[in-house]
């Protein structure tokens, strides 16, 4: 809970209030009146600021944040009607307006104002503008400072007025919806005020004559008719549908009765106490209720505000236009950071990635390496084998060449065949075996292995006549030695079907090798051996 001063500056006096406020809520604590000093006619020279100080430190209050409400004669106090704007435009607009108005620069004043609220269709904007001398503030804050307290609010009187208005009108039944009348009396001075929808739309401030002792009444509904007739020459349409008094109880009556006579409304008592929390020492102690009227709207104000009032330390100012330019390069330049950063990241991981990637080929290449080096001889080995089938004879093919040069069976057949592959230089070899008719059938074989320019280079045939053998009179064996085939003729025998053979080479007549079962027999045993 805060603690803090609300104060009235009159002319004549300080009327006090100290009270905790909290949201929605204020306790006063205990109220005051502290007289001014008299300064004597005519005296010039510096105003004594440190009046103040010792007042409150009789009453046990040592400095701490005080709000002020100025009398309505502090000010000037001016309705102006404004073209169509946002609220933004509006303190320029005032400004603007209040230049063109005012006698004084308004270096030397300090402005403020209220938005109005809208009157039907009526197109633009009305505003309640109030200016202070500079120079009454300087003075005030001075005092206040001096006597250990921080204003941290100063405003006027009838403004802070309209808080317990609105919440007297909104606790009855169909109010609020138009104008009401507020009559305050703070001793001799008078302060009127007409409020649109609790927004204070009008203030008069007036001072009673010592002649008006008894007639007060009749005096107070004199300044209410001149004041109604100033605001009617601005605003005709102005209709008074309720009237608040802001007097003593035995006032009340006589002041409400004039004022029904006058208006032909209703008129109501209004009591600033009935919306705050009270000790039991203040509700006794209180004599002139109407004294605190002020202080006591801007505590409300300043615990729930429910309409718009003035503060002349921090009036309402159009919205700072901020340069953004700083602010974009900074973004631009955390953008480019983040973008960097997201960009670095990208390539690490890219290169992590590609990392990873080359230490598993890494490890797959050194993987493969040791599978190749453990199948190396193996692999040495088939290539010799490869190698030596490339060099080494089809046999098959020379088997069927064979064939076809040996005669009939029925004159030669052979027992046996042995095939011998070449090694190193020594060329390859076939050793047959076998039986003929006659000897001339047998040395006739000479003649088909001792061709000019033939592959086949066989050795001399050895004949000798046959042991114990029916039809077959002479055996003979005989060794054929195979010269490298020439390229031309080995791709055409590789391109040949297996058993065939070019015709060109291939004689007339049939095959000794499917002659009959003996040559069977002996190529089977040849080719076994």
């Amino acid at each position: 809970m805060s603690e803090i001063l609300a104060l009235e500056w009159e002319h004549e006096q300080v009327c006090g209030v100290k009270a905790h406020v909290t949201p929605g809520r204020v306790r006063i604590d205990r109220t005051f009146v502290i007289p001014k000093p008299i300064v004597p006619a005519g005296q010039s020279g510096m105003v004594r600021i440190d009046w103040l100080k010792p007042e409150l430190a009789r009453l046990g209050i040592f400095g701490g944040p005080a709000l002020v409400a100025l009398p309505r004669d502090e000010a000037i106090v001016r309705r102006i009607e404004l073209p169509e704007v946002s609220d933004d435009e509006l303190p320029v607009m005032v400004r603007f307006q209040a230049g063109a108005k005012s006698s004084v620069s308004l270096d030397e004043l300090s402005l403020d104002f209220i938005p109005l609220p809208k009157r039907g269709e009526l197109p633009g904007r009305e505003v309640l503008m109030a200016t202070v001398p500079r120079q009454t503030i300087d003075e005030v804050q001075t005092v206040c400072e001096t006597a250990g307290l921080q204003p941290i609010s100063l405003g006027l009187t009838a403004a802070a007025i309209a808080e317990f208005v609105a919440r007297a009108e909104g606790a009855l039944d169909g109010a609020g919806g138009g104008e009401s009348l507020v009559v305050a009396r703070h001793g001799n001075r008078v302060e009127i005020s007409v409020l649109r929808r609790c927004h204070l739309l009008f203030a008069h401030s007036a001072r009673l004559s010592d002649e008006a002792t008894g007639q007060e009444a009749q005096a107070i509904v004199a300044e209410v008719s001149r004041a109604l007739v100033a605001l009617r020459g601005a605003l005709a349409d102005v209709k008074i549908e309720r009237a608040w008094t802001l007097v003593s109880a035995a006032e009340h009556e006589q002041l409400a009765e004039s004022l029904h006579r006058r208006l032909s409304c209703e008129v109501l008592p209004l009591d600033p106490f009935a919306s705050v929390e009270l000790d039991a020492g203040v509700q006794h102690a209180v004599t002139d209720r109407s004294l605190f009227a002020g202080p006591i709207g801007m505590l409300l104000a300043r615990s729930d505000a429910r309409v718009p009032g003035l503060d002349f330390l921090s009036p309402r100012q159009p919205p700072v236009k901020h340069d953004t330019r700083k602010r974009r390069a900074v973004l631009a330049g955390a953008g480019a950071l983040v973008l960097v950063a997201l960009l670095g990241g990208y390539q690490w991981m890219r290169m992590s990635d590609l990392k990873s990637q080359v230490d598993e080929l890494t490890a797959e290449e050194a993987t493969l390496d040791a599978a190749l080096k453990d199948k190396a001889p193996a692999a040495d080995a088939a290539a010799l084998i490869a190698q030596w089938e490339a060099d080494g004879e089809d046999w098959l093919d020379e088997l069927s060449e064979l064939a076809q040069r040996m005669p009939p069976t029925d004159r030669v057949y052979l027992k046996s065949m042995r095939l011998i592959a070449k090694s190193g230089t020594a060329p390859a070899t076939i050793k047959v075996d076998g039986l003929a008719r006659e000897r001339k059938d047998a040395l006739e074989l000479n003649e088909k292995f001792l061709a000019t320019g033939d592959r086949y280079q066989g050795l001399q045939l050895t004949e000798r006549p046959a042991k114990d053998v029916e039809f077959y009179a002479w055996s003979f064996d005989k060794l054929i030695r195979l010269k490298p085939a020439e390229p031309e003729r080995k791709e055409k025998t590789k391109a040949a079907p297996a058993g065939k053979t070019d015709s060109a080479a291939a004689p007339e007549e049939k095959p000794a090798a499917a002659a009959g079962p003996a040559e069977r027999s002996a190529a089977g045993e040849g080719a076994s051996s």
